[in-house]
């Protein structure tokens, strides 16, 4: 009931000459735009995947409820972040619950990056992508090939339109590598990797995974990893993976 509850929420009319871009997101509820307006369900998706997430028919459920939300809200990135959740959690987390440690989720920044990097080339030049993407495959690919990259320790004129009038690149792996460069990617990609290894909490797996996955549309993400992500896996890091069993399980 709470994944189609929202949907009234999102469904409030179109918005004068915005309503054509942004759909049925209107402003007045507090969204700046059809991105904040499908964030509002994400919370809701996530808990239901978590409580449900094995059943196949909340699973339907849950699909039908995000291509509504994705139609209202007018979001692309909401819409193909979670029709791409849904799938991962099944793939990668479903088995999670049986304290087996899962042995791709520890790679996913490193994956990330890679996917970005092969798809920016491969589409580059596609006009068709590139416009569903927002011409993020050439902003990635221009990042990739200009003076930032590669770089020992990154720079701070990386995605800094305001000083600088450099090019967003809103791709969180791309954003960290270009940005903190060589040093700064590897400290990342070590920490979530001994991190996720040690981590046991089926409910920080879902939150992890969300914020990666969105991290391929928004480097805004940055932020929510580096005073969210960052901490906890850093605790998980220091601790036994024995305590945080035993931690979970009672």
């Amino acid at each position: 009931m709470a994944l189609f509850g929202v949907l009234p929420m999102v469904y409030v009319g179109f918005d004068g000459n915005e309503s054509q871009r942004y759909g049925f997101a209107k402003y007045s509820l507090g969204f700046d735009g059809p991105n904040q307006a499908s964030l509002s369900f994400f919370p809701i998706l996530l808990s239901g995947m978590y409580l449900y997430g094995a059943s196949r028919m909340f699973t339907g459920i849950a699909l039908v409820a995000c291509i509504a939300v994705g139609i209202l809200t007018g979001s692309r990135t909401g819409f193909l972040l979670s029709l791409a959740f849904i799938p991962a959690y099944r793939l990668l987390l479903r088995k999670h619950g049986t304290r087996k440690k899962n042995t791709v989720a520890p790679y996913l920044f490193i994956i990330g990056l890679l996917v970005s990097c092969i798809g920016a080339a491969l589409f580059v030049d596609n006009d068709l992508v590139n416009r569903v993407m927002s011409d993020r495959p050439k902003l990635i690919d221009q990042y990739l090939q200009s003076e930032y990259t590669p770089s020992v320790f990154g720079s701070d004129e990386v995605y800094n339109k305001a000083q600088y009038g450099t090019a967003p690149v809103d791709n969180f792996p791309v954003y960290i590598y270009a940005r903190y460069g060589i040093v700064g990617f590897i400290i990342f990609a070590f920490v979530f990797w001994q991190g996720m290894r040690r981590e046991y909490s089926t409910k920080m797996y879902i939150l992890f995974l969300f914020i990666i996955l969105y991290g391929f549309a928004e480097a805004f993400f940055d932020i929510a990893a580096k005073n969210f992500i960052l901490p906890i896996l850093m605790v998980s890091l220091f601790q036994k993976g024995a305590l945080y069993e035993q931690q979970d399980a009672r």
